[in-house]
């Protein structure tokens, strides 16, 4: 794509199909933290001009992820775009181990998160759980993401669309096959 661009004298977004313009951004936080700490960090990120931030989860209980959460958003008010990473697609336990989230697990936090309007959860299962993400994403009322890990293709993302597993389909071109069958992948959510 990027030889191809070159020759043509195009950027690859444009080679696509897109159309120039500015492109909203959020902040997305990496390590777990208390909630005001949270709360301290998601403030200095708005204050730096990002349109909503996205907060990380997975600590030993569910009680101790759910108070981050509610501390934050008490903390920042309801008009900041909030969203969070579960991390439970493929855990990252590089530091310290992490839990794995059971079905009844991800349900309570995913409701909690609707009933703070948080604007999406990624990940709150692990990405291979199709039929936990199909069960799940219906009986939630915040959108569930995932798939950036996925290295799967268009096949699988497929799979999960006819399942309904997800609400926002997240694939990365560096997992998914490349930009071609991401590209695909996009085309295929949209239909």
């Amino acid at each position: 794509w990027d030889i191809v661009g070159k020759a043509r004298g195009k950027p690859v977004w444009e080679l696509l199909g897109g159309q120039g313009g500015r492109v909203r951004l959020y902040a997305s936080t990496g390590e777990v933290r208390d909630g005001a700490a949270r709360a301290r960090e998601v403030e200095a990120r708005l204050a730096e001009g990002f349109h909503a931030v996205k907060l990380r989860v997975h600590a030993a209980t569910l009680e101790e992820d759910l108070a981050q959460i509610r501390e934050t958003r008490r903390a920042v008010g309801e008009a900041a775009v909030l969203s969070v990473d579960a991390n439970q697609g493929w855990r990252v336990a590089a530091v310290a181990d992490a839990p794995r989230w059971d079905f009844e697990r991800a349900r309570a936090f995913c409701e909690e998160a609707a009933r703070l309007g948080f604007a999406w959860v990624e990940e709150p299962l692990p990405m291979d759980d199709e039929e936990g993400l199909a069960r799940l994403s219906p009986s939630v009322s915040v959108p569930i993401a995932g798939g950036e890990l996925d290295g799967r293709g268009v096949r699988g993302f497929g799979r999960m669309l006819e399942r309904g597993c997800l609400s926002i389909y997240q694939p990365d071109a560096v997992f998914s096959g490349g930009i071609a069958e991401s590209w695909a992948i996009a085309r295929r959510v949209r239909e």
